[in-house]
């Protein structure tokens, strides 16, 4: 049965679907704080398709310009600006990356790409806060942030790589504090619910896994090529292709001025690390995540890693006042406020 809309949230919230997740609640929460945030955007709700067919949704930007619909997706005018650059046409494209090309892609407030763009684009246009930040989040590991890219893969469509067109959504090419070279790759999850089935299975991820050595089983096939752990196992696997492929792959450092010394990016990368990002009360992708690092050896887990959104932006903020941070708090992760409407645990 379908849980009542909340009064308190009056018509300019409604939807045609969020009240009737009733075993989701996070994804119920998610969708009302994106409403309201519409709202204060003073934008009408958009559609889930054309209409007749489509239906209104809340969460969905009602812009009928879709670069419209993106800017008002997007926190500020630089983070507009660097999404500018992924487009099919911009100056970072990267040949096959998918970035805002469908319209949910620019019209969901829920996406997860917007939503990595707003908080990582700042980096994107100063190396010097991507690596301020960088080390307060990773003090062991990161010297100095050389370069930093969204939607990268270091071989895509690759034999040396994955052969295949999968992506990390953030990228990030660093020096080590013992003068290496390093890749993060992040992936960032905000409203997924990590049920999808993966897709055809390739030989070369057998051939990376077994070459890795950091996976408990014998049968890697069975144990990780299933829902809900598919897709953090290949974000792990596209990183430690890199490891393994002892060479620098597509060629980062093009992409993120201030361009690093020649010999950087001629050298292999030393170390890499996957990072999944979500909220703490997305239980999908927390459960998915607790499930796939029981299957990391010591090995494996020492080349991934599982953060909160919650804990990852206090860590970005520290004491300074920033106010892109604030207001991304605001729109992702604020769900106090609903506590002043009563429908805190609606």
């Amino acid at each position: 049965m379908s849980a009542p809309i909340p009064t308190a949230l009056g018509p300019l919230h409604i939807h045609s679907d969020w009240w009737k997740d009733d075993a989701i609640p996070f994804r119920r929460k998610a969708r009302v704080r994106a409403s309201m945030y519409r709202v204060k955007l003073q934008v009408d709700p958009g559609c889930t398709a054309p209409p007749p067919r489509g239906r209104p949704c809340g969460s969905w930007l009602g812009h009928p310009d879709p670069g419209a619909a993106l800017a008002a997706n997007l926190l500020d005018d630089e983070i507009l600006a660097v999404a500018k650059d992924y487009l099919d046409d911009g100056a970072a494209h990267e040949r096959g990356a998918i970035v805002f090309k469908t319209r949910e892609r620019k019209v969901n407030l829920c996406g997860s790409q917007p939503m990595c763009f707003n908080l990582f684009a700042h980096w994107r246009r100063d190396l010097d806060l991507a690596t301020h930040h960088a080390r307060g989040l990773w003090p062991k590991r990161i010297e100095r942030v050389v370069a930093v890219h969204f939607e990268h893969s270091p071989g895509r469509w690759n034999r040396r790589f994955l052969n295949n067109g999968s992506a990390f959504d953030l990228a990030l090419a660093h020096t080590t504090p013992s003068g290496g070279k390093g890749l993060i790759g992040i992936e960032t999850k905000y409203f997924e619910d990590m049920r999808d089935p993966p897709p055809s299975w390739k030989a070369r991820y057998r051939a990376v896994g077994d070459g890795a050595m950091c996976f408990k089983s014998t049968n890697i096939q069975r144990d990780l090529w299933r829902a809900p752990v598919w897709q953090l196992w290949l974000d792990h696997l596209l990183a430690l292709s890199a490891l393994l492929a002892r060479d620098n792959g597509n060629a980062l450092q093009t992409r993120s001025p201030p361009q690093p010394d020649d010999e950087f990016w001629r050298r292999p990368w030393d170390a890499v690390l996957a990072v999944v990002l979500f909220p703490a009360e997305n239980t999908f992708v927390a459960d998915a995540v607790a499930d796939y690092r029981t299957r990391l050896n010591t090995r494996g887990l020492a080349s991934h890693e599982s953060r909160t959104l919650e804990e990852f932006v206090r860590t970005m903020r520290g004491s300074e006042e920033t106010p892109w941070l604030r207001t991304f708090e605001e729109r992702y992760l604020d769900f106090g406020v609903l506590d002043a409407l009563g429908i805190a645990r609606w």
